[in-house]
């Protein structure tokens, strides 16, 4: 070897090795710090956050007590949580940031066992927009009364109340007319009460005032957050990002990140980059996307992206859906999951506009519709109701009327044979069993539970 290149073969070697070995320890990194996470944090309960691998920086609330969030194994509750901060992968010292979170969201006391998972991995960012423990005061119904979604007599009725029952209050509006409570069977929803039907012996001043331009969301149902963009060290990291997994069975969750309104029942990968966009990749299942004023429906195999300002809040409607690159997901941790998942295959454009018809198709067969909730002036004679849908979807059988498929959920009479009310009824997820109608004349709107009769 001529020995004037010697000096610059050792100088390419010593530029060569550590980026050679940096190459090998990150595969390693990567399951190791998943391995740790899993055996850390198999404790983790609703409403908890667990530090599942190094490093973590955690900023807490003003109101909350001691917590101690600064090693593997660590728990915290979310409540108390006010922002976290994950690492990037650093192979040098073999940091790769994780976090885990089991939340109760909207999800019933009825389903104790049951939460939405989160799984925090790379260089992400996430701040709790939920609202803090406010103060409460227990009431009493005065008599029968309608729980409602918002405080108006147009909004949905979502749950009744019998004389004598029980009920924390947690806010009223300015006036004192209306009155929000924890739902009876289930402390993280919440509904509102006219206040007249209640009554307790401490005057509902004491109340908080509702803000609506305020979250009114539990811990961690709503969030901002930021992470990577395609910075994987390598080829068996994935890019920085959350998954989040609805338990199986348990109907839809409502979740709010970035100002996005997301209705899931099904495992997502959310990634967001200030200044840019959010992108929500539906891994199995499907989501609905809403913001400003758009829902889009994404079914598995697709993504929605909404463009985001500088603090990552949404800044205009949903894109989408469309296809996914499966290289970017093939290596997301999905092993670590709750339930363990195939990721969907991408989908054509052709395909995602036939997942979206299929999703919204009801099961063929007889439906007995209950708990049947109206709006409207009149009164709803029926109930339970029984549908009737064709085994293509087409059509649907109702009393002595057929209605007719318009589009994903949608089923009108004829133009020629409609009735006053209830002419055309609007189905969402009805493989869930949940659906909603609204009138097609007037603004009324009527609501209900279905479930297919075998």
């Amino acid at each position: 070897m001529n020995p004037s290149i010697i000096p610059l073969f050792f100088i390419f070697l010593t530029i060569l090795v550590p980026i050679t070995y940096a190459q090998e320890d990150c595969p390693t990194i990567i399951k190791n710090a998943l391995s740790t996470t899993d055996s850390a944090c198999q404790t983790t309960g609703r409403n908890q956050a667990c530090y599942g691998n190094n490093s973590l920086n955690v900023t807490t609330r003003t109101d909350a007590a001691s917590v101690i969030f600064e090693h593997t194994g660590d728990i915290a509750d979310v409540a108390e949580i006010e922002s976290l901060r994950l690492s990037s992968l650093n192979s040098d010292s073999g940091d790769w940031g994780i976090a885990l979170m089991n939340l109760q969201a909207n999800l019933p006391n009825t389903l104790p066992g049951q939460n939405v998972r989160f799984l925090l991995f790379g260089d992400v960012n996430i701040e709790n927009a939920g609202s803090t423990i406010p103060t409460t005061l227990e009431m009493t119904a005065v008599g029968n009364a309608n729980v409602r979604q918002g405080p108006t007599t147009r909004d949905k009725v979502i749950a009744t109340l019998k004389r004598g029952d029980a009920v924390t209050a947690v806010a009223r509006l300015a006036d004192d007319s209306w009155v929000q409570i924890n739902l009876p069977d289930d402390s993280e929803a919440m509904g509102w009460v006219s206040a007249p039907l209640l009554q307790s012996t401490v005057d509902i001043s004491t109340l908080d005032v509702f803000d609506a331009t305020k979250s009114h969301f539990g811990p961690m149902q709503a969030f901002y957050f930021s992470t990577g963009i395609d910075d994987a060290p390598c080829q068996q990291a994935p890019d920085s990002g959350i998954l989040i997994q609805t338990p199986k069975g348990a109907g839809r969750v409502n979740l709010v990140a970035n100002e996005v309104n997301i209705q899931l029942g099904s495992t997502v990968y959310l990634q967001a980059q200030p200044g840019a966009e959010m992108i929500i990749s539906v891994l199995e299942g499907h989501a609905s996307v809403e913001s400003g004023g758009v829902v889009v429906t994404v079914p598995a195999g697709s993504r929605a992206r909404v463009p985001v300002d500088n603090r990552s809040a949404a800044s205009g409607p949903p894109v989408g859906p469309e296809s996914y690159l499966n290289a970017d997901l093939a290596a997301l941790p999905v092993g670590n999951l709750e339930t363990v998942i195939t990721i969907a295959p991408a989908l054509t454009e052709a395909e995602i506009e036939t997942a979206i018809n299929n999703l919204l198709i009801p099961r063929s067969g007889v439906w007995n519709i209950t708990n049947l909730q109206t709006d409207c002036s009149g009164s709803i004679s029926r109930e339970p109701l029984v549908f009737t849908f064709s085994s293509d979807g087409t059509t649907m059988s109702y009393l002595q009327y057929t209605l007719q498929r318009t589009g994903p959920g949608v089923y009108e009479l004829d133009s020629e044979d409609k009735i006053s009310w209830h002419n055309t009824w609007h189905f969402s997820t009805p493989e869930s069993g949940e659906w909603e109608t609204i009138r097609y004349v007037q603004p009324c709107s009527i609501h209900g539970a279905a479930a297919f009769a075998p």
